[in-house]
């Protein structure tokens, strides 16, 4: 019997069992704010998108979230954000608004902030605020 092809199947097993980290954000969370659980989560979506590593999802709990990057008045994705996927709990009860109201986008993406997923997020623009502008 060849061992080539059970080998290969049994490596790609170990690979796609391997899974990203799970993090936490919820606006109202009283923990260590670590973002490990809900109990612990991290208060805000711009600190979870620095400090999550690549490939991380990012489970987002209910609420308004005003972001304030850098003191930009809105969120600012840098590049180091590549392959994160933020994740509404609810799919969609998470609302994104930006800090300042005379900010003239609420995200702004840098370039190279490829892969970057949303999914169950509203974000709240009007006729003078792009909801999402890359750099």
């Amino acid at each position: 019997m060849k061992k080539g092809p059970l080998l290969l199947f049994a490596l790609l097993i170990c690979v796609f069992s391997v899974s990203a980290a799970t993090y936490y954000v919820d606006d109202s969370a009283a923990g260590t704010n670590d973002g490990s659980s809900w109990a612990n989560a991290w208060v805000n979506l711009s600190y979870a998108e620095d400090q999550a590593g690549a490939d991380s999802l990012i489970l987002v709990a209910d609420g308004d979230y005003n972001e304030n990057s850098a003191g930009a008045g809105y969120w600012y994705i840098n590049a180091n954000a590549a392959n994160r996927t933020f994740q509404a709990v609810n799919l969609t009860k998470v609302i994104v608004e930006p800090l300042s109201s005379g900010a003239s986008r609420v995200i702004r993406l840098q370039d190279q902030g490829n892969n970057v997923t949303f999914i169950g997020f509203t974000f709240h623009g009007n006729s003078s605020r792009t909801a999402i502008s890359q750099l």
